[in-house]
């Protein structure tokens, strides 16, 4: 069916279209979702019942509104999935549909041999065309809080844990001498910088809160579900426990707020509360763990955590106090020569020529992640610089390198990945800067030949 539509000339077949796209690398075929707005319920009605008029057919009303119901429900279920606006070069992982073949009708039968290999597809990376762990997904959304407390009793090593408190306090005393090293903040920054970094609250994996056996139960002893509760029964009670636990969280008595998603592999620096949370996905490998020889888990994890420590003196941050406040007492006069050197960073990535998008980047609206790459670099190289690694064990294939080189492999294999394939507007959206440029530019970083404590020099990139 599929395929005869497509021999008609049809691009639009029902879940999924064949458009096309014209992307900085080229040329492509796309495979996208088709999620238009629903239609309303008596056009939809009517022009079902005119279509099988015209054919000679009775049309059932009662029937074509169920099967209209049934159709809304589906649009609803559909639209509740996001792309993430990213292409991945694979075909949809759906079996009973051969794309291939699909795209083959769509060229005329005599040229099909000849331009059919010089086609290239992408497909939208939406839930329609590849796996996606929903159910598990719905669980952690809905549950954060147990789910947490689940993960960290099965998953993780509690040395992992006390491991990583230790990095980040270790990276927070580092970033505190980076800051004293530096010549070129006014009096006013460079004490507002200390005290801010000095009193960072740090939450590793789950709050302390929830250490004590029973605490999370007992928010869950008024949540009671019958076996009859129907799917719509179990949200209803679902909603208002969200609601009560909320009201707990606002009234200071719970850390965690329970419509928070706790369960990302990553880092994250608030400055409203001057705090930083490590995340407990991220306290196992392969981005952590205690077995791994120090230098291992300070290149990979140390540059997160610094990265999300240098938030807190980017260009938002440097306005908010170490009670994550608004600040009254920095004048313009204070900041002269920080915001030389951050305009210094915009001017090197308007200027980088990215191999994929060329020289069209914006500095200004990235400068924030770049600042936070720029502390993340020097924090951990000061930490390793600090480490005798000489009893520690080598990487396996990595013997013939020295530290210093493998340094710069280590952290480059966070960004290093297949090449984008996202449009320049939807990557001029985001506020990181490329991958490409979180590698190469960061490490061939020099303006004017200062750096922001002067105690790194890099060079030109050679070792990435």
């Amino acid at each position: 069916m599929l395929s005869n539509l497509v021999k008609l000339g049809a691009t639009n077949l029902g879940l999924f279209q064949l458009d096309f796209r014209i992307l900085t690398e080229g040329k492509f075929v796309r495979i996208a979702p088709t999620l238009g707005s629903i239609v309303h319920n008596s056009t939809m009605i009517s022009m079902i019942s005119e279509i099988l008029e015209a054919n000679g057919v009775q049309p059932d009303s009662e029937e074509i509104s169920k099967e209209f119901e049934e159709y809304s429900s589906l649009q609803m279920k559909l639209a509740k999935y996001q792309s993430s606006g990213k292409l991945s070069i694979s075909l949809p992982g759906v079996r009973s549909i051969n794309f291939s073949s699909l795209i083959t009708e769509m060229i005329h039968p005599s040229r099909v041999s000849k331009i059919f290999g010089k086609i290239r597809v992408v497909t939208s990376e939406h839930p329609l065309f590849f796996k996606s762990n929903e159910t598990e997904s719905d669980v952690r959304r809905e549950f954060p809080r147990a789910s947490l407390r689940v993960f960290m009793r099965n998953f993780v090593d509690k040395g992992n844990r006390d491991g990583v408190k230790k990095l980040t306090e270790e990276l927070k005393k580092n970033t505190l001498e980076m800051i004293q090293d530096t010549e070129n903040l006014a009096p006013p920054v460079k004490e507002s910088m200390l005290k801010k970094v000095e009193a960072i609250k740090v939450t590793i994996g789950y709050p302390d809160h929830f250490d004590p056996p029973g605490t999370l139960d007992k928010e869950f002893e008024n949540f009671d579900l019958d076996s009859t509760d129907s799917y719509y029964r179990i949200f209803q009670k679902l909603n208002r426990l969200r609601s009560e636990q909320q009201m707990e969280f606002i009234a200071g008595e719970t850390p965690i707020s329970p419509i928070k998603e706790v369960l990302k592999v990553n880092a994250n620096y608030k400055r409203s509360k001057n705090a930083l949370t490590v995340f407990a996905p991220f306290l196992d490998d392969p981005f952590f763990d205690i077995t791994y020889p120090d230098y291992v888990n300070l290149f990979f994890s140390g540059f997160l955590i610094a990265h999300e420590i240098g938030h807190s003196v980017d260009a938002n941050g440097l306005g908010y106090d170490e009670n994550g406040k608004p600040m009254d007492g920095i004048r313009l006069e204070h900041v002269t020569e920080y915001g030389k050197q951050g305009q210094c960073l915009v001017d090197q990535y308007d200027n980088y020529d990215d191999p994929v998008y060329g020289k069209k980047m914006n500095g200004t609206h990235s400068i924030n992640e770049i600042i936070a790459d720029w502390v993340g670099h020097e924090v951990t190289w000061r930490a390793y610089k600090k480490m005798d690694t000489s009893k520690m064990l080598s990487l396996i294939g990595l013997k013939d390198i020295n530290m210093d080189q493998l340094y710069f492999r280590v952290q480059s294999l966070l960004f290093c990945r297949e090449r984008d394939t996202i449009s320049l507007e939807e990557t001029l959206k985001d506020v990181y800067p490329t991958d490409n440029f979180r590698v190469n530019g960061a490490y061939a970083r020099v303006c004017g030949g200062v750096q922001l404590s002067g105690y790194i020099t890099y060079e030109s990139g050679e070792e990435v």
